[in-house]
């Protein structure tokens, strides 16, 4: 019986098309499914899945459900940057782990890992939780470093606006001080 992989859908559709041939090249081997949420997604999938589910017809225990029974031999979860900060990212891993796949693979960027790991590798239990720590613990340390760096454009570019606000505040005293005295700054009268 050939391998079976599970790849959860959370990217765009040509993107997520593009990860599906890739691994499919990798694991030629293998019957991979498509787990989307969108039938736009489903139509992408079906050019390079074998199979597809649609999450969004069914309830969350019964897609786990599904899952569980069809027993993969891999679980992928292509996702992009922007999408770590979404409810549904969150949601799609906890179906990845809660899957009991034997293999996990999360591949930021929807980019599969170089070099090339053999399914029967990526299956094993040391490799599966290599996988979910290297994953958490990225995703514990990139968000508060991404909040680091978004709070010190916030505190430079702030700086830069008082700077803006200086130059009209001066600006505006030019015009009461013109208006008053009826002089200009170059000296002549009106």
């Amino acid at each position: 019986m050939a391998p079976r992989i599970a790849v959860i859908g959370l990217t765009p559709g040509p993107e997520f098309a593009r990860f599906l041939r890739a691994l499919k090249e990798r694991y030629p081997e293998a019957a991979v499914t498509a787990v989307v949420g969108t039938p736009e997604l489903k139509a992408a999938a079906e050019a390079a899945a074998d199979d597809s589910l649609l999450w969004s017809s069914t309830s969350a225990r019964a897609l786990l459900g599904e899952l569980r029974r069809r027993r993969f031999a891999l679980l992928a979860l292509p996702y992009n940057r922007e999408y770590r900060y979404t409810l549904t990212f969150w949601k799609a891993l906890a179906l990845t782990v809660a899957s009991r796949a034997r293999g996990l693979l999360f591949c930021g960027n929807a980019r599969l890992p170089e070099p090339a790991v053999p399914l029967e590798v990526l299956a094993r239990p040391r490799a599966r939780a290599t996988s979910l720590l290297a994953a958490v613990a990225s995703l514990l340390v990139e968000p508060p470093a991404y909040l680091a760096r978004e709070m010190a454009i916030a505190v430079l570019s702030s700086s830069l606006l008082l700077v803006a606000l200086g130059v009209a505040v001066a600006d505006g005293l030019d015009v009461v001080t013109e208006a008053v005295t009826g002089r200009s700054r170059s000296g002549s009268q009106r």
